[in-house]
């Protein structure tokens, strides 16, 4: 099962949780029968289906809303290390007019690292953050 799957059921189950409390103070709130409904909400497969759907949607925008942050986050590491880290490697390391690969990949990574632990970028972005130092 995928991590998205895994969250999906997580977030099915934990709705139908939260509905089981919420039904139950409608009950004394509404005088409702609210541990029926309840588990006729639980255990009719359509509901289960729709709530599923509901999950998916939610996980899917979540995704796709990582994935964008994640790309503005990359950008935003991308100019910093260009214009705060890059002119020292190149002023310490590359005076001859040759690119430090090592020295720029490193400077790079302790870069991010600084950003993450900073809180300026999340664990996830830490580690998923890359970027072309060799051409730049």
């Amino acid at each position: 099962m995928s991590t998205t799957e895994n969250l999906t059921a997580a977030l099915i189950a934990h709705t139908i949780d939260d509905l089981e409390d919420i039904t139950t103070f409608a009950d004394v709130a509404l005088d409702v029968d609210a541990i029926d409904l309840w588990y006729e909400v639980k255990t009719n497969p359509d509901v289960i289906k729709a709530f599923k759907t509901i999950a998916e949607s939610i996980m899917d925008e979540a995704q796709t809303l990582r994935e964008i942050k994640l790309q503005e986050q990359a950008n935003m590491v991308a100019e910093r290390y260009e214009n705060d880290v890059l002119p020292y490697v190149r002023e310490q390391y590359e005076s001859d007019g040759m690119k430090d690969y090592p020295a720029r990949r490193e400077s790079f990574c302790n870069f991010v690292d600084m950003l993450n632990k900073d809180g300026v970028i999340t664990d996830y972005e830490a580690s998923n953050i890359d970027i072309d130092v060799d051409r730049l």
